[in-house]
């Protein structure tokens, strides 16, 4: 199987429950992360799980082809969120050549304003990378398409249906159990435990936008760029992302949510 997202999508996230319904259906190890095979190597009925941000694809034109014959997942989030995300992301753990790669050669910003989230390497490289994952994946047999939004609205179901689709018994129990380890704060309280094995938890310093598990709200652009940067950005991913993933302007509960998270102290 294999897992595209662009990063800070909630893959890790997905990682870390995934990883936990094995353990808890074939007694891997607690505090691991399924990666490719390493869990395969303990338990043959577990499936290989590798995950992707698509950059090794490129734009190669028979990449439906090299895909064809897997079982895919597409994970996706609201770009604007992703955007903040990335933000503190590379500022706090991305190495320096990572950031060169990431920003397309552009300097690292010492703030992300909305006018800077316009430029080409921030929000249009983020839609770019949906529109043509969604394109692409409309071509191929096998995928899964799953929202980080759906995933934070019903874990376990959520779950289920994408332990369905990798051919796996969906124990009801094990779910639940993956569901409560994948909480947001409980995630949030382990990495700063240092209870991960995997170097993609952990590492995080007294800055709390350190840590890979930061905030995961949703809608919480609004917040970082206030009201008329929240507009500006709106008004581009309803121009230039595919209204399929249904990322048009904030829907009024969210925004009002964002709203009072702006306003309260």
């Amino acid at each position: 199987m294999v897992l595209i997202s662009y990063s800070k999508s909630g893959r890790t996230w997905l990682l870390t429950m995934l990883s936990r319904y094995f353990h808890l259906q074939y007694e891997t190890p607690a505090n691991q992360l399924v990666n490719g095979d390493n869990f395969k190597l303990h338990d043959s009925r577990i499936p290989s799980i590798f995950y992707t941000s698509g950059w090794e694809f490129g734009r190669r034109v028979k990449v439906e082809e090299l895909l064809s014959a897997k079982k895919v997942i597409f994970l996706y989030r609201d770009p604007r969120d992703v955007i903040v995300s990335l933000f503190h992301h590379m500022r706090h753990r991305v190495p320096a050549m990572e950031r060169i790669f990431l920003l397309q050669g552009n300097r690292m910003p010492e703030e992300l304003t909305a006018n800077i989230a316009l430029k080409p390497e921030w929000l249009p490289a983020v839609v770019r990378f949906m529109n043509d994952w969604l394109h692409r994946c409309q071509k191929l047999p096998h995928v899964h398409s799953v929202s980080y939004e759906s995933l934070r609205a019903s874990p376990e179901a959520s779950l289920r249906h994408i332990l369905t689709f990798i051919g796996e018994s969906a124990d009801a129990s094990a779910i639940s159990g993956a569901a409560s380890f994948g909480d947001f704060e409980n995630m949030k309280a382990l990495e700063r435990a240092g209870y991960f094995a995997s170097g993609r938890l952990g590492g995080g310093n007294e800055d709390p936008n350190s840590f890979k598990v930061r905030r995961g709200r949703i809608g919480g652009y609004v917040e970082h760029f206030g009201v008329d940067g929240a507009v500006a950005l709106d008004a581009f991913v309803e121009s230039h992302l595919d209204p399929s993933f249904g990322y048009g302007r904030l829907q009024e509960p969210i925004r009002a949510l964002s709203d009072s998270l702006i306003s309260s102290p």
